[in-house]
Formats: structure tokens, sequence, C-alpha cells
């Protein structure tokens, strides 16, 4: 049974085609005109007979995009002047009111300055630089001793066998008939 339901769908995807989408008369005349153009056997004469009938064609299927100026039966008068406004809005000239002045209250910040007072310290006296090298007392350097402790010593590793070298097989000269 299992031999019979495997056997069953091997042959269904044996027959199975792929689904393509219908063909259309037009798109297939045009693939075939554009086929033969480019096919090497087609004469000169006959791909240059068969351009012109895909051009035709294409010129049917398409409108022809005429890049000259379009024409406009009716002429349309453009004011170029400024526009008119035919409702007059009065403009008052009269000067602008301003509100009279309001007084002005204690300001966030205030600043004090002090000028006749006299300083609670005297101003410093920068000193002067000694441009002169200058002389460091040179100390005996002692060293001193330091202890590391026990070194680890290193795992002595196993010595690797490599085992006999398998060397290539010489080149063998064939003869000239072979060659």
């Amino acid at each position: 049974m299992k031999f019979f339901i495997a056997f069953a769908a091997l042959t269904a995807l044996a027959v199975a085609v792929p689904v393509q989408k219908p063909i259309n008369q037009d798109e297939a005349h045009l693939q075939a005109i554009i086929d033969a153009i480019n096919s090497p056997h087609t004469d000169p004469a006959t791909a240059a007979l068969l351009e012109q009938q895909l051009e035709s064609i294409l010129g049917e299927l398409k409108p022809i995009i005429d890049p000259s100026p379009a024409l406009v039966d009716e002429a349309e008068n453009i004011n170029i002047g400024p526009a008119l406004l035919d409702e007059n809005e009065p403009i008052s000239t009269d000067p602008a009111l301003v509100e009279g002045n309001v007084p002005v209250s204690a300001p966030l910040v205030q600043v004090i300055i002090n000028v006749n007072a006299k300083p609670a310290k005297p101003a410093l006296k920068p000193e002067e630089i000694d441009n002169s090298p200058a002389i460091v007392p040179e100390s005996p350097i002692i060293p001193d001793p330091i202890n590391i402790g026990e070194p680890e010593l290193p795992l002595k590793p196993d010595p690797i066998n490599i085992g006999v070298p398998i060397l290539p097989d010489l080149a063998i000269n064939l003869p000239e008939e072979l060659h």
C-alpha cells in the first residue's frame, strides 16, 4: 500500500506542469516579430521590414507624443498689471493708540555697587618667578627585594609522534603518442 501511494505521488509530480498566465495574442505576435528581427538567420532587408511592422503596431498601441507646442483655440485675456479690487476697505491713518505708562515695581535683580568702601585685605603682590634651573637633591636608590613566591613550573608536554611521512609518487613521463 505504501508503494502504491508513493508511486501515485511520484506520478502526480511527474505529470504536473507549472501554471502559465493566459497568452495574450498581441504580446505573442510582438514577441514573434522581435525574435525574428534578432534571429541571425533573418535577411537584413526582411529585418528592416519587420522593424517597420513592429513600429506600426506599437504606434497603434500607444498614442504619439507630440513635442511641438499645444495650440489653444480660444485666446484668454491675461492681465499683466496689478490686481484690481472692487471693494475699497477704509484704512485708518490716525496714530496708533498706546496705553499709558505702567508703574514699574521693584526689579527682580538688584545690584549694589559700593564705590567708596576700603578693601578689607590688602591686595597681594604677585611673586617674581625665578628662571634659574631647579636644584633637586639626589637621594640614594635602595632596591627592595620583592618576594614573588614559588614559581609554577609549566606542564611538560608529551612528545609528538609524527609517524612515517607519505612521499608523493614520482612523475611519470607519458609517451609522445599520448600528448
